[in-house]
């Protein structure tokens, strides 16, 4: 399996929390090198994807996810580490996200560091906050 698949197979299976990223999207960010698959072993075991690294500006996070079978074990974090460090390398100033404000992972995300600025409210969707982490 290539790390294309596998970040659209842990995609499905973890679109409750993630959500889908059309294909185009996700070869487009892979082509320009954000995508970072986190490997253990020679297993592949997540994955995070970002938006564009730009000196002087945040860097945004569009997913992270680890495989259910290894959550728990440090690879989120790991990971995270990983590409904090290669952003703020590359110039970036901080990170942010937005997460919906109702699941698990924003505990995940406080575990780091991140900071709830403000809550947005879409229409037809749920409430997600945009998290800071400089």
């Amino acid at each position: 399996m290539d790390d294309i698949e596998f970040v659209r197979r842990l995609m499905r299976e973890n679109y409750k929390a993630v959500g889908l990223i059309p294909l185009g999207a996700i070869v487009k960010a892979y082509n320009r090198s954000r995508v970072f698959i986190h490997v253990v072993n020679g297993e592949r075991v997540g994955y995070l994807l970002s938006g564009p690294i730009r000196r002087g500006q945040d860097v945004t996070i569009w997913q992270i996810c680890i495989d259910k079978n290894k959550r728990g074990m440090g690879y989120g974090k790991n990971l995270f580490k990983r590409f904090y460090d290669f952003a703020l390398n590359a110039g970036a100033s901080g990170i942010r996200l937005r997460c919906a404000d109702d699941i698990q992972a924003n505990l995940f995300w406080e575990s780091l560091g991140f900071k709830k600025m403000t809550t947005i409210a879409e229409k037809g969707r749920k409430n997600t906050y945009l998290l800071s982490l400089k």
